[in-house]
């Protein structure tokens, strides 16, 4: 009787199998398919770069620093992308030492200790809040390459808050203005370090522009940021959003055009207590609280 034999599994097959899957969201079954091809041909530099990347998306930040790595080591020279991506991955495990040496390999000089965490100030970038689902764009100070703390108040559903430090990707999803500049957006991975403060939603009845800054610098005396959600916040289509929003006109109704006294304002505060004093002792003349409820509540520390 003849013997019966597998047929070997064909290593280019495999590599358009995981980038198929890549490109249809499914990124267990790419891992699964490149893990499958690297078993036969251990060598294949693109594979382990491109399983770094997958794996860098499923937050499987270990085993994603170890292929960038190996793609580092099979193709030292001209694999910048590799070395971001290793860079992102020992910032996500805290292994300061790796992520100081990436960044040098890319070429970016740190200001500041030459050890140790990193916390240098590389300006201001908007960052995407959960790019797979509602995808909130905010404002953020970059500390390092691939962390950002948040400078805006994000809305309740996104689930950040005020001040948290983000780990964000370094491909740019997008632009936005900073006075004359356009600046890159970029896609936020993981909360990386919570901050100390709730989200209060607050509505308020505001007769005027100059009373709302009243409040909001009664809320910043107080160790509080109070941010006018029903100015800074615009609906735009996903084309826009992940290219230049200033290239398509997005109009606002001719009733936005004049003030509305009914201001929705997000306010970070530490406590709950906060913001009561806030609201019973520190309005501005002619502001009045309609009501007001605790939104995301602060962190333990």
């Amino acid at each position: 009787m003849p013997s019966v034999s597998s047929t070997p599994p064909d290593a280019d097959a495999l590599f358009d199998a995981a980038l198929a899957a890549s490109e249809a969201g499914d990124r267990a079954g790419a891992v699964a398919h490149y893990r499958t091809l690297l078993a036969l041909e251990p060598e294949r530099k693109h594979a382990w770069y491109n399983l770094g990347l997958q794996l860098k998306y499923l937050g499987q930040w270990d085993e994603s620093l170890r292929a960038n790595q190996r793609a580092l080591e099979l193709a030292p020279e001209n694999n910048e992308a590799a070395i971001w991506n290793a860079a992102i991955a020992a910032t996500a495990l805290r292994d300061w030492t790796t992520a100081r040496a990436m960044w040098q390999r890319y070429g970016i000089q740190l200001q500041g200790p030459v050890e140790g965490e990193i916390e240098d100030n590389f300006g201001v970038t908007p960052v995407r809040l959960n790019p797979d689902g509602q995808g909130e764009v905010v404002w953020s100070r970059r500390i390092d390459p691939a962390r950002a703390r948040l400078l805006n108040v994000p809305l309740p559903e996104s689930g950040y808050r005020f001040k948290d430090i983000v780990l964000h990707d370094g491909a740019p999803a997008g632009y936005r203005k900073d006075g004359d500049r356009d600046v890159p957006v970029f896609n936020v991975l993981e909360l990386f370090q919570p901050g100390p403060f709730g989200t209060f939603e607050v509505m308020l009845d505001v007769p005027t522009e100059e009373a709302m800054q009243a409040f909001q610098d009664a809320a910043d005396r107080d160790g509080m940021y109070a941010e006018d959600w029903t100015a800074s916040y615009q609906t735009i289509c996903k084309a826009c959003s992940e290219g230049r929003p200033h290239d398509h006109e997005h109009q606002p109704d001719d009733e936005a055009a004049e003030w509305q006294p009914e201001r929705r304002v997000g306010l970070a505060a530490t406590s709950r207590a906060q913001v009561e004093r806030l609201l019973a002792h520190a309005l501005p003349p002619g502001v009045e609280v309609i009501e007001w409820t605790t939104a995301l509540e602060p962190r333990a520390s």
